[in-house]
């Protein structure tokens, strides 16, 4: 019998008299293979798996996961998993095309399964074109706002879905992720906490900013302040300095000077916005971490730099 055949022999006879795991033994267990489709949802995944995973993220940080397209490195990867944690609500438009091209066998759990989503206009995810969520009217069709990690509150279910995957998928750590689970959950209230009082600095009738960002309708509804959709400035299009009068006449008539921005890149454009008595924000991560060496790298650091820009502009309104 070879030394690999003793061991797993060993290993039998241990388990069957209910004596404890030798330390060789544990040490040839191999991680679970799980992948997760961006790096907001991967951050939650390596923090509740830890070591008893091995991880892969499909979306990269800084890179747009509503548009991404998976590559053969991709499909590959997620071949080999046991488990796929995704997002839903139409977030990842691409889930069918990988798990069709990966001929995907394994378990496929959703981390927003059984959250109430705000709504949105209809196609707003998939284009950017409007503003914040909760600040569309009428008679427009309306379908889930994905973007909900930008509230801590729905991110406690969020947490326990992925705990029950993991621990569903490998019954012998499930110990293991619920423990992690609940440190992640108490975090999640701290951080809820911490920003409710920073954005209780800011004095009620200054608590409003506009912006063309379309990420940030749950952050603003948790802690109460207000986004305006900035006119003359689409999502997909970059803003010029033919929209500033638009923009400036907007900042005045809504009494705020707080402007978020998300395709604004000409600095020249940056400054006549700011010589015309607008705080200009900085580049914000609504739908996806930063780089290593970024503001955001994981969930906790995006969400106090969201809350710190909101409130460092909203006090100067």
């Amino acid at each position: 019998m070879t030394r690999l055949g003793r061991r797993s022999a060993l290993a039998g006879l241990v388990a069957m008299l209910g004596l404890a795991t030798p330390a060789w033994a544990a040490e040839t267990a191999a991680p679970m293979k799980v992948v997760a489709s961006f790096s907001i949802l991967g951050d939650f995944v390596k923090m509740v798996g830890g070591d008893k995973v091995d991880l892969a993220i499909l979306v990269p940080p800084e890179a747009d996961a509503h548009e991404w397209t998976p590559g053969p490195d991709e499909v590959k990867t997620l071949a080999g998993a046991r488990l796929f944690i995704v997002h839903g609500l139409g977030f990842e438009e691409w889930l069918k095309d990988i798990r069709r091209k990966a001929k995907f066998k394994g378990t496929v759990a959703t981390a927003t399964r059984g959250i109430k989503p705000m709504m949105m206009a209809a196609g707003q995810v998939h284009s950017h074109g409007g503003g914040p969520a909760h600040a569309h009217g009428g008679g427009a069709k309306r379908e889930p706002d994905p973007h909900l990690w930008n509230d801590p509150q729905r991110m406690q279910t969020y947490t326990a879905n992925i705990v029950e995957a993991l621990a569903k998928a490998d019954p012998k750590n499930a110990a293991t992720y619920r423990a992690n689970g609940a440190a992640v959950k108490a975090k999640l209230a701290a951080l809820e906490a911490w920003a409710k009082g920073e954005i209780a600095m800011v004095p009620a009738d200054k608590r409003r900013a506009i912006t063309t960002h379309d990420d940030f309708g749950y952050m603003a509804a948790r802690y109460g302040f207000k986004l305006i959709e900035a006119q003359g400035a689409g999502n997909d299009a970059e803003v010029k300095a033919a929209d500033v009068p638009t923009i400036l006449a907007q900042t005045r008539n809504e009494k705020t000077k707080a402007l978020f921005l998300k395709t604004l890149k000409d600095p020249a454009v940056a400054k006549m916005l700011e010589d015309g008595g607008a705080v200009v924000g900085p580049p914000m991560y609504a739908d996806t971490l930063s780089q290593p060496t970024g503001p955001a790298p994981n969930y906790e650091a995006m969400q106090r730099y969201a809350v710190t820009q909101f409130k460092t502009a909203m006090l100067k309104n």
